[in-house]
């Protein structure tokens, strides 16, 4: 069995989100300006850096969701042995 199906927060798209997570952040802190000045990014990739980070977000949430889901079943079936 491989890392990536023993534990699935250590899967490569897990690792992929993190990463791509931490750069769209770092970009934000990065670019910041002082009240007044015009942001150097447009407000297209502003929105777009938004977006992305909306769905990171949600798909981290589909792979925790699924995680537990997966120790509840197994948790139920060596109960149930």
């Amino acid at each position: 069995m491989s890392d990536d199906q023993t534990n699935p927060l250590e899967s490569k798209e897990f690792q992929i989100l993190k990463v791509m997570k931490l750069v769209l952040t770092d970009v934000v802190k990065d670019t910041a300006t002082q009240p007044g000045l015009k942001h150097p990014l447009s407000d297209r990739t502003i929105e777009g850096i938004r977006q992305c980070l909306k769905l990171i977000s949600a798909r981290e949430r589909e792979l925790k969701a699924a995680i537990a889901k997966n120790a509840l079943l197994v948790g139920s079936a060596n109960a149930q042995r």
